[in-house]
């Protein structure tokens, strides 16, 4: 189970690997994940917006 982490917009599960999308990424909340983050990957612009408007659409019940 992961720990609720501020900024998350989207959780993704496949199997034991989790996709965490956040829009306020900061280096701590790797620490409250602990050693097993694998690997962090920046967004491009493109995915950014996707992401936040899929969000948005989510938050409102869309």
């Amino acid at each position: 189970m992961l720990p609720e982490l501020p900024g998350i917009v989207d959780r993704a599960s496949d199997g034991h690997f989790h996709t965490l999308t956040t829009n306020r990424f900061e280096e701590r909340q790797l620490a409250l994940l602990g050693p097993a983050v694998r690997n962090v990957q920046r967004m491009s612009l493109e995915e950014i917006f996707v992401a936040n408007v899929m969000h948005h659409r989510e938050a409102r019940g869309q």
